[in-house]
């Protein structure tokens, strides 16, 4: 369980470190739109609707909170750095979980070489049915779901 709960916080920590990218470039995008939007160069109108803000300090608000995310440039910061970080942090958690599975497997069947040389079986009869079985507990258990892992960190 300590090892779910370091590999829990170091997907938190990359999600937490995509959204702070993400805000940087909405607020970046943002106050470069609504400068135009002040200079008349595009409506305040669709400043707003790409913004969420009418004005700066509605955009300032916007930036202290979370609400930044709802509007049209926010949620497309977030599509860029968080969604390749969540698949990130996905394919670390299924590695893990076959790491996982594979120990379970192999200190499950530790007995099996052992009980086959004692029921009179050559070193590499007795390793060839050990390791068959090892392959054959983990595949049962990865792909029929016996072994997966559900963590909750709370």
């Amino acid at each position: 369980m300590k090892n779910l709960s370091k590999l829990w916080k170091a997907n938190e920590a990359a999600a937490t470190a995509a959204k702070a990218k993400a805000l940087g470039e909405y607020t970046k995008q943002a106050t470069n739109l609504m400068t135009q939007g002040e200079r008349g160069e595009i409506a305040m109108s669709r400043v707003a609707q790409l913004t969420g803000a009418k004005d700066r300090a509605a955009l300032a608000e916007l930036i202290k909170g979370d609400k930044w995310m709802n509007s049209a440039y926010g949620g497309a910061a977030l599509e860029k750095y968080l969604t390749p970080a969540m698949k990130q942090a996905s394919k670390r958690t299924k590695l893990a979980q076959d790491l996982s599975l594979g120990y379970m497997a192999i200190i499950s069947n530790g007995d099996v070489y052992t009980d086959a040389l004692e029921h009179g079986t050559s070193k590499r009869e007795a390793a060839m049915l050990a390791l068959g079985s090892t392959v054959g507990m983990f595949s049962v258990d990865k792909y029929f779901g016996l072994g997966e892992i559900f963590y909750d960190p709370a």
